[in-house]
């Protein structure tokens, strides 16, 4: 795996992965620091997880996926009919 985190100091760098586990709902990549310690990496910070198909090919031009505008739309949809004045 290589880490692609632009802060982290080791980005760029490639290391070879000794585990995957989820802690508290996020995945995370254990692997080997040149210090010779077992390190903990958020995998996002990595190449290791398949990137989104919507964040390529928005290319950060969009903040909200499709499904997010849709349930906005039906929030405020539901709003007008409670509330016709406010809208």
């Amino acid at each position: 795996m290589r880490i692609t985190h632009a802060f982290h100091p080791l980005c760029g760098q490639e290391f070879d992965l000794i585990e995957h586990k989820s802690v508290f709902g996020e995945s995370y990549l254990f692997f080997c620091h040149p210090s010779g310690h077992l390190r903990p990496i958020p995998a996002v910070w990595t190449d290791f997880l398949k990137t989104d198909a919507f964040v390529e090919v928005a290319a950060g031009r969009s903040t909200l996926h499709a499904d997010f505008l849709l349930e906005l739309a039906e929030l405020l949809k539901h709003l007008k009919k409670e509330s016709p004045d406010i809208m």
